[in-house]
């Protein structure tokens, strides 16, 4: 049980489009991924040691960089694996 656990990933994404291309990726590699799209949700998930967290950098909802910045001031969730992107059409009207 314990390998499964770190073999968890959260996503924190608004882009419908990347969100199917991570469960896709996610699947073949046989990872657990969960979409979380409320920033406190983010921090009580993070607890939980997930292996990694990809940000939406656009997903203004959830506030992104003030976000990550308590990840990693947490010794608690600070260890945890981050990836960040911006998507080029955001934004754009």
């Amino acid at each position: 049980m314990q390998k499964q656990e770190s073999k968890r990933v959260l996503a924190v994404v608004s882009d419908l489009f990347f969100s199917v291309k991570l469960s896709d990726a996610a699947k073949r590699n046989g990872l657990a991924l969960e979409f979380v799209k409320d920033a406190t949700e983010v921090l009580e998930k993070a607890r939980e040691k997930p292996q990694l967290i990809v940000f939406d950098l656009n997903f203004d909802a959830v506030n992104p960089l003030k976000l990550i910045a308590k990840l990693k001031a947490s010794s608690e969730t600070k260890g945890i694996s981050l990836i960040g992107y911006l998507s080029s059409h955001s934004g754009v009207n």
